[in-house]
């Protein structure tokens, strides 16, 4: 695993928190910095888009760990 996308799986649950997994979720724009890696855990099966751009979202995706990802910043 890289530096960055376990950079991406801490942040998107908060895992280096004082209340780790109290969150689940990355939102990036294609262009973002980490748009590339969060494309990589996709197709590792330890991300999954969880919502397409939306209003909501300020037009970003949402992306949602798999149990998977979850498993793997604490290992």
């Amino acid at each position: 695993m890289t530096d960055a996308e376990r950079h991406v799986l801490e942040h998107s649950t908060g895992w280096l928190s004082r209340q780790p997994l109290y969150r689940n979720h990355f939102c990036a724009s294609e262009g973002h910095d980490d748009w590339e890696t969060l494309q990589a855990l996709c197709a590792r099966g330890l991300m999954r888009v969880g919502r397409q751009p939306g209003v909501l979202s300020g037009e970003d995706t949402i992306f949602v760990m798999t149990e998977a990802g979850i498993a793997e910043p604490g290992s």
